[in-house]
């Protein structure tokens, strides 16, 4: 998949653009311009280059003394996708130049230092006009660290998510060793790759049994918000708890129901999301008499509050599985399955709009995946599985939301998506989406395709794995800059052996795959990074501001189940 970045052309236009924006430019004078010959004869790390370490020094040497005052923030900038980079900038010999960044670089991205022409010598003369001073470089990419234990006697699906301060955390359900009743915990990843004690976040409701399904938002203010299904105690239907990580408190808060008590319907399967305006709402199922409804609340952030429950679907058939998905400006979307069909229901102008189809009415049987997310515009994309009866067979279908307009009157197909199920799909900076799900064939391979924003369409569905063995519970993380790292279970072909010398036929494995998007988008080789063991699961990933990856999944070596850990950095 193609879809940025550095040819030189666009390289050369980026940095004239670039170079306005400094403050350079040719004089408005019409007096002569004496050129001065001092010129840029050296960089560090040197133009073009590649695999550039993150802490480098990166550094501008003259064959001449410069003006020591032309020298400053404003004159030399180093750019990260078109915007600047916190930097100080000095001179550190008469003709030397140094860019010291305030964190170190980020993982696999494209930089490029700039000298604009407000820089002169110590005559007060500018550099030639066409003499670009400029070295655009591209950082390392991470390296795996050793595998970490994460929890020991816990397999549950783990959560992870990164927060404001770029603290990573993970969560999950295991047994608590007062009560014996199953609750969610967290653990932060310290600086030295490993986890911290357990934090019991599900610790305030009086649970009889099981806390599980944890979702995980971070909060405009920095704080943490979990939500949960609740089992209450006797006969109290599963209900949905919540609480809070105070982030100036370094505490979370006493977890509560958020209905205030517990109620005579079950309230399930909770879905969350925020956006960075303080926005945040939860999407759940509540079974009334056997007839689930979707159902929707908004958080007050400020009161720490839930406001009354809306139900959004109008059908008296079954409705399940919600996304949600909130926009900057506020607007939020949700989607779910109901009757075999995709609906959606739209919230702006503080109401929600009557539920609605979405995909194509002359097909049938929705098939498991359901994916949603938007744009910088305030668009919505939404992915799902569903049979085309014309061909006896399921695709992967897409609709789009355009923000003031709806959706398109007609869903349509990724192009060599048949066999499809379980997209899933993350979206970068520039609106560009990858795709990737389950092909039910014989080999139930994983397929990818992506969406360029300036073309308006999905690629051809491509193989993104060619192992013979069933690939399944397939995750996707990007960066800041556009990077993509692919998560799977799979297990490996052939036969190995470990340390112990106990051997292992087609090991299940955890595999990534990374989409290297610093030369117009391409996937590097699979990679394994889980060791052999009896049973691997649950993957789970995230990312922080400078691509650093973490990946939780559960796995089971001879009876003994664990939670591991890997980071990327």
């Amino acid at each position: 998949m193609k879809n940025l970045l550095l040819s030189t052309p666009f390289l050369i236009a980026s940095v004239a653009l670039l170079l306005s924006a400094c403050g350079g430019g040719s004089s408005s004078s019409s007096a002569p311009i004496e050129v001065s010959d001092v010129g840029l004869t050296n960089t560090n790390p040197a133009a073009f280059s590649s695999n550039v370490d993150r802490d480098t020094s990166i550094l501008a040497i003259f064959s001449g003394d410069l003006f020591a005052p032309s020298v400053d923030n404003n004159s030399v900038q180093l750019f990260k996708n078109d915007e600047p980079v916190a930097a100080n900038v000095s001179l550190v010999l008469p003709n030397i130049i140094d860019i010291q960044t305030e964190r170190p670089l980020d993982l696999l991205s494209n930089y490029i230092p700039i000298i604009s022409r407000d820089v002169t010598d110590l005559e007060g003369r500018l550099f030639a006009i066409d003499a670009l001073l400029f070295w655009p470089f591209v950082t390392r990419d991470g390296i795996w660290r050793d595998p970490v234990a994460f929890n020991q006697s816990t397999n549950s699906p783990p959560v992870l998510i990164t927060d404001n301060e770029d603290i990573t955390w993970g969560f999950y359900q295991r047994a608590n060793g007062f009560t014996g009743e199953n609750e969610i915990f967290a653990k932060v990843l310290q600086a030295d790759n490993t986890w911290s004690i357990d934090q019991l976040v599900s610790n305030g409701v009086d649970d009889e049994d099981v806390a599980s399904k944890p979702q995980v938002v971070v909060l405009a203010n920095g704080d943490l918000l979990a939500v949960w299904e609740e089992l209450g105690p006797g006969a109290t239907p599963t209900q949905i708890g919540y609480n809070r990580y105070s982030q100036d408190n370094n505490s979370w808060g006493d977890s509560q129901l958020i209905s205030g008590s517990a109620l005579i319907a079950p309230q399930m399967n909770p879905q969350l999301a925020s956006n960075d305006q303080g926005d945040t709402m939860v999407a759940f199922e509540v079974d009334f008499a056997g007839n689930a409804d979707i159902v929707t609340r908004r958080y007050d952030i400020d009161n720490d509050k839930w406001q009354d429950n809306i139900v959004i679907d109008s059908l008296d058939e079954e409705a399940g599985h919600p996304r949600i998905s909130i926009n900057e400006a506020g607007e939020a979307m949700v989607i779910w399955y109901q009757n075999d069909r995709v609906y959606s229901s739209h919230y702006a102008g503080n109401a929600w709009s009557a539920a609605t189809t979405i995909d194509n009415f002359l097909e049938d049987s929705v098939q498991p995946g359901l994916q949603l997310v938007h744009n910088s515009r305030g668009d919505f994309m939404a992915l799902w599985s569903q049979d085309d009866n014309g061909f006896l067979r399921s695709f992967i279908w897409f609709n789009r939301h355009v923000r003031g307009q709806g959706w398109d009157v007609t869903a349509k197909i990724i192009p060599n998506s048949d066999y499809g199920y379980r997209p899933e799909v993350v979206i970068n900076r520039d609106d560009n989406m990858i795709a990737v799900w389950q092909r039910a064939t014989t080999e139930d391979d994983l397929m990818f395709s992506g969406f360029n924003i300036l073309d308006d369409e999905w690629t051809d569905g491509e193989l993104l794995e060619s192992n013979d063995q069933p690939a399944s519970e397939h995750r996707l993380i990007v960066d800041n800059s556009g990077n993509i790292m692919a998560v799977w279970n799979q297990n490996r072909e052939g036969l190995f052996f470990n340390l112990n010398g106990d051997n292992f036929l087609n090991p299940p494995t955890i595999w990534v795959r990374r989409f290297d998007n610093t030369d117009g988008g391409e996937w590097t080789a699979a990679t394994s990074i889980s060791e052999f063991v009896d049973e691997v699961n649950s993957p789970a990933i995230t990312n922080n501001s400078s691509g650093e990856t973490a990946v939780l999944w559960g796995q089971n070596n001879d009876g003994e189940f664990s939670i591991q850990s890997r980071y990327f950095d």
